[in-house]
């Protein structure tokens, strides 16, 4: 099974990334280091890399860091993409393929930016376009992507914390030390968190991506209706849909979260909090691998062919007629 066996060769492609990024992550990091803002842009689960990737990069280096849609600057470029001095523009796409990406980077160069490319092929569109490609060294065979979202979102965090001149080695060594006790921890809680109708998935920060690929994992492996919010914009509106059969999943255990769970409780759903593994926000990418798990269980519970998801192609390629 690709997907399954995608989820668990986390295991061993995580620490190769972590140590590859520190061998051959610094040009990235200078060029991260040059720039005054800093976009990042992909489609589907690239671009919640992406969001998650500009909230750490303005919380680490203290800069102006955005995250869009690469569909946004090729429909609404005039009132999505603000006028800067020197920007990077980061554009995230495993296959290196994807249409909007491509065509979003066409725009950039035609405006005279700098752009970066990260992807898993080597061979592929983005690199030949981009003026910085960055090829991480191995590849993903199911159609959604999973260790290629942890893997490229390790290498943004990592190369921010190298541009910043951060020593965050010992947060990352206790990360890996424990990364296959939490996925034992990870594949339990999954399992016994599968039971519901419908999912909502709520993060703060660089959590607020983690909260939105969560929930498009859901939808693509499981076919299950799901939400995602800022976490406590769910009180705001929201909540009314909470009965029993809606399952909350909220990353982070602080006080606020740990009112919001108790509330949603209290109204006949069931929240769970997934603790922080870090003082800050470094265990990002692993926090991803849980709604992996979790989609993953519900699909085999309703029968849902993992390994074809419904009207979903490995790469999203247009008939590019303009």
């Amino acid at each position: 099974m690709p997907v399954l066996q995608d989820i668990k060769d986390q295991l061993r492609v995580l620490p190769e990334v972590y140590k590859w990024t520190n061998e051959s992550g610094g040009n990235f990091a200078d060029l991260l280091k040059s720039h005054d803002e800093i976009f990042f842009i992909g489609c589907g689960s690239s671009y919640y890399i992406s969001l998650t990737a500009s909230r750490y990069t303005s919380g680490i280096l203290k800069k102006l860091s955005f995250s869009l849609p690469a569909g946004e600057v090729i429909l609404a470029k005039e009132w999505s993409v603000p006028k800067l001095s020197n920007p990077l523009v980061v554009m995230i796409s495993r296959s290196g393929e994807t249409t909007e990406v491509l065509r979003a980077v066409e725009i950039f160069n035609g405006l005279g930016v700098k752009t970066a490319g990260i992807t898993l092929e080597e061979n592929s569109s983005l690199v030949k376009t981009v003026d910085f490609p960055i090829i991480l060294p191995y590849t993903e065979e199911s159609v959604v992507m999973t260790k290629s979202f942890t893997g490229m979102l390790l290498f943004l965090q990592l190369t921010t914390e190298m541009a910043s001149n951060l020593d965050k080695e010992m947060a990352y060594e206790t990360l890996f030390k424990s990364l296959e006790d939490e996925f034992e921890r990870f594949s339990k809680e999954a399992e016994e968190f599968s039971d519901g109708s419908h999912y909502v998935f709520l993060g703060t920060g660089p959590y607020e991506g983690i909260a939105r690929e969560s929930a498009l994992k859901l939808q693509e492996m499981s076919l299950t209706t799901t939400e995602a919010y800022s976490t406590l914009e769910y009180r705001h509106g929201p909540k009314s849909l909470v009965e029993e059969g809606v399952r909350v999943v909220i990353f982070g255990d602080g006080e606020e979260e740990k009112k919001l769970a108790n509330e949603i409780n209290q109204m006949r759903g069931k929240a769970i909090l997934r603790r922080k593994m870090t003082n800050f926000y470094e265990d990002s990418f692993i926090q991803v691998i849980f709604s992996q798990l979790l989609g993953y269980n519900l699909a085999r519970r309703k029968g849902v062919d993992i390994e074809n998801p419904r009207n979903l192609t490995k790469v999203v390629k247009l008939d590019d007629g303009r």
